[in-house]
């Protein structure tokens, strides 16, 4: 009897990309057994695909709950995708184009592409942004063990949400992302008026020249202290970026298709194709990529 999956998404091959386990079945546990599932796995995420519900656009469609190893969470990115290609899977009947996730954060559509039978590409579609407050980028600095002058400063310090808030962050070079580190006191001063702060850390020059972005993801007070792949992030990441611009152009883009590196300090070297559309006040957000099969396993006891 197989409990759960282990998959890798947003890989760039096998054994890369951000590792998640996806428990079937869900129902049949209780929120502290999730959450001590999710100590044991002791990824940055663990899903569990709770029951099917009718859908009105015709979708498949499962709620799904989410859990760090430290506490359950409204949404993420890596895990939508993952539960998604599970469903797809080993749930669903037939190949179909979309999967619907009821997430506490709501239903977040999940468009597949298929090659020989197989997902062979996962978009999630993100909720509207929320732009919140701005951080001082003197104290952002000192959070993240860096000069002042590593951050660029056309840029404000941003958090923003499309579930999960975020705290984006323009770097001015990817010698200045690659040497960032979160100090636990800063932050600890950081997370009095923001709680619960994650950060997201950007550049435009990249490790590969076929990419467009480098990002890097720090989530210690979800347990995590540095995240591989993070497709709620890399969301808040679009949304700022239409909004912002793009560091290094003079003209304002409300549309573009974007390809994100991300997990190379941590050795589970990402990949994320952001796609942003905006027309005023109403963003369309996308966020996609590859997902492997990786192992299948039952529980003992």
């Amino acid at each position: 009897m197989t409990d759960f999956y282990i998959v890798d998404v947003f890989t760039q091959g096998k054994y890369t990309g951000n590792q998640l386990a996806v428990f079937l079945n869900g129902e049949r546990f209780s929120s502290e057994r999730m959450q001590i599932l999710a100590r044991e796995t002791h990824f940055s995420e663990t899903a569990f695909i709770m029951d099917r519900h009718p859908s009105a656009s015709g979708a498949l469609r499962y709620s799904v709950r989410i859990f760090t190893p430290a506490a359950e969470i409204p949404f993420a990115g890596h895990p939508t995708l993952g539960a998604a290609f599970v469903i797809a899977q080993a749930l669903a009947e037939a190949p179909v184009p979309r999967i619907e996730l009821a997430l506490d954060a709501g239903i977040i559509p999940v468009d597949i592409t298929y090659d020989q039978g197989k997902p062979d590409w996962l978009t999630m579609t993100q909720n509207q942004p929320i732009f919140s407050e701005t951080i001082d980028r003197a104290a952002m600095a000192e959070c993240l063990d860096v000069p002042e002058t590593a951050l660029d400063s056309g840029f404000p310090v941003q958090i923003v949400s499309t579930g999960l808030p975020f705290a984006i962050v323009a770097m001015r070079s990817l010698r200045d992302a690659k040497s960032s580190s979160v100090r636990r006191d800063a932050l600890l001063r950081l997370t009095d008026r923001f709680p619960d702060l994650n950060i997201l850390v950007f550049t435009t020059e990249t490790v590969l020249p076929q990419h467009d972005l480098h990002a890097r993801v720090f989530v210690p007070e979800l347990g995590v202290s540095e995240d591989p792949a993070t497709g709620s992030a890399i969301g808040c990441l679009c949304a700022y970026l239409l909004r912002y611009g793009i560091p290094g152009e003079s003209l304002l883009r409300t549309t573009f298709s974007l390809k994100v590196e991300q997990g190379y300090q941590v050795k589970r070297p990402s990949l994320l194709l952001m796609t942003g559309r905006r027309d005023n006040d109403h963003y369309d957000i996308r966020v996609g990529g590859r997902v492997e099969w990786v192992a299948r396993g039952e529980l003992l006891g």
